[in-house]
């Protein structure tokens, strides 16, 4: 199972570091620039960061040459940051048409989905973001939250409501996985500037 949320607030990446569930972090560009110890942090408690844009603009309605400025400046703050390269990319408002997807493949990205949205971006409440996440959840789910967003620029009630869907997933049996395990495939491309932080 997989968790993608957007890098900004420390309280739901304590609830993760707490419930020792690792966590993909599906970074906006310019909020890394914002707060790049933030990503160091994440990166060190072993969540793995991917790419989400660095504007987050709906990449169907921008020209070619504008999405691939948008990855590849992601890519290259990520890479300056981390020592690793973003192999997964996830298109804002789930966005992309072929030539879009053409242009993750030319460099070398996999395009991330979701198949539960917790809707969380939408205003809801903590219990209605528990109720949506835990009723949708099956086997190799990949569930969809933010940490950005929602009413006021907060999303207060998502956090409030991860502990519960951990602990309720958990007994019922599930497990937490990055994306990277459930699907069998690498976090990071290799790195072309210099070694990841230990």
């Amino acid at each position: 199972m997989y968790l993608a949320r957007h890098l900004l607030e420390s309280d739901a990446f304590r609830t993760t570091s707490y419930s020792n569930v690792k966590a993909e972090f599906n970074c906006v560009g310019e909020r890394i620039r914002q707060n790049p110890y933030m990503l160091e942090q994440i990166f060190r408690e072993g969540h793995q960061v991917e790419n989400h844009s660095w504007s987050h603009p709906n990449f169907t309605k921008i020209k070619l040459s504008s999405a691939k400025y948008q990855l590849d400046q992601t890519n290259f703050l990520i890479e300056q940051i981390l020592g690793v390269r973003p192999y997964f990319f996830r298109p804002p408002y789930g966005a992309i048409n072929h030539e879009v997807i053409q242009l993750a493949v030319s460099l070398g990205m996999k395009i991330l989905f979701w198949n539960v949205d917790s809707l969380d971006w939408a205003g809801l409440t903590t219990k209605q973001v528990m109720s949506n996440v835990l009723a949708h959840t099956r086997p190799g789910a990949i569930i969809l939250m933010h940490f950005a967003g929602g009413r006021g620029e907060s999303l207060e009630d998502t956090v409030q409501a991860l502990p519960y869907i951990i602990q309720t997933l958990r007994r019922e049996g599930y497990t937490f996985k990055t994306v990277s395990e459930l699907l069998h495939l690498p976090p990071y491309q290799i790195s072309t500037t210099r070694s990841a932080l230990p």
